[in-house]
């Protein structure tokens, strides 16, 4: 192909090369390098963990007030229809399942939340698309996302993807919560949990090597940004895309 470019080196020699000079938009080659500083950094074993949680421990069966979903940056959390759901071009794989999560609350006895569901995405920033991106790229390709992202910030029923993942996810979760029987008397919002803040219940992933499988098997845009972002916080900081990209 007249478009493309390739170099093929075997211990530092080079033995191919096509239009080895021919200057391309590098495209979902970054991957590679993503993948590879997540396994150096984070390591192959290092998983996301998405938790539960509320201003205080449930009294026979009650949550006072708000209960808070809080995104460990998992970017394959996923309710267990949207593997199936033909949405995306390439189905998740090694998917956390937020219905298990959904099925912990359940099983630590909580039976309503008297206040909503908070979608808490602040283990990173608000950059829900990276800047730069166009028509067919934005929220298509790839976006809207944050450290609580549910079935690529989507919600059965929803015809489109929503504007805000942390919001999205909360309402995805209302849904799970209420097919347990548990009743929400609030609506689901995004925000932040409060300072010890009680855990309830938490899922986590697969690990990382299984991530970099997905993100690298279905060139998976949004894993591949929401990694950049945790790697942002291997260094101390909320994580944000230049961070991500000065640790890489």
């Amino acid at each position: 192909n007249d478009r493309s470019c390739s170099v093929i080196s075997v211990d530092g020699e080079e033995v191919g090369a096509r239009n080895a000079d021919l200057a391309v938009i590098p495209a979902s080659n970054q991957k590679l390098l993503v993948a590879a500083v997540a396994l150096e950094r984070l390591g192959p074993d290092f998983s996301y963990t998405t938790t539960v949680e509320a201003a205080a421990a449930p009294v026979e069966g009650l949550v006072a007030g708000d209960r808070y979903l809080v995104g460990g940056g998992d970017p394959l959390l996923s309710s267990d229809w949207y593997a199936d759901s033909n949405l995306e071009l390439y189905a998740v794989t090694s998917p956390t399942s937020l219905d298990s999560l959904a099925a912990g609350v359940a099983a630590a006895g909580v039976t309503r939340v008297a206040g909503g569901v908070v979608g808490d995405g602040s283990r990173y920033d608000d950059e829900f698309f990276a800047p730069g991106w166009g028509v067919g790229v934005q929220g298509l390709e790839g976006g809207p996302y944050d450290a609580l992202m549910a079935n690529d910030s989507r919600v059965l029923g929803e015809d489109l993807r929503a504007a805000d993942p942390n919001a999205a996810a909360a309402r995805e979760f209302i849904r799970l919560l209420e097919d347990r029987g548990i009743v929400v008397d609030g609506e689901a919002t995004s925000g932040t949990s409060p300072a010890g803040a009680v855990e309830i219940a938490s899922v986590d992933s697969a690990p990382m090597s299984s991530v970099v499988a997905e993100m690298l098997g279905n060139s998976d845009n949004n894993t591949a940004e929401l990694m950049v972002k945790e790697l942002g916080v291997t260094d101390g900081e909320t994580g944000t895309r230049e961070g991500g990209l000065a640790v890489i």
